[in-house]
């Protein structure tokens, strides 16, 4: 009598490790099913976009810091020795530079002038 509740001790224990790892591949299955059909995308990557994304935004963020800088330091007016200093920490195409320092120009002098003539810069940064 007690061989059988041996028995069945180790028969019971196995159906629930089989029960606890069918939940488990269950579980895993559903979250791989998640694609990019929903806005969140597959929930088992969200720790790496979440770095990735901090990474880029402080990229961003420095770049545009820089920007700003020397924005700062050209003003409304700058010549074109200047502007190849924004042109080297900004990028932007060079199909677009006149644009930008046309829009730039057009700014009103004011307190906001440089983060106003930043964002312009950025907006046209490939």
């Amino acid at each position: 009598m007690a061989e059988s509740g041996v028995r069945w001790g180790w028969a019971a224990s196995a159906c629930q490790v089989k029960v606890t790892t069918m939940r488990a591949l269950f579980v895993l299955f559903l979250l791989s099913a998640c694609t990019q059909a929903n806005h969140l995308g597959n929930p088992l990557t969200l720790p790496v976009r979440g770095l990735t994304t901090a990474v880029e935004n402080s990229a961003y963020a420095a770049r545009r810091a820089r920007v700003k800088d020397v924005l700062g330091r050209i003003g409304p007016t700058g010549l074109p020795a200047q502007q190849a200093q924004l042109w080297a920490v900004a990028p932007v195409p060079l199909s677009n530079q006149n644009k930008v320092l046309q829009e730039i120009a057009a700014l009103e002098r004011t307190e906001a002038w440089a983060e106003n003539a930043t964002v312009i810069v950025m907006v046209h940064l490939p």
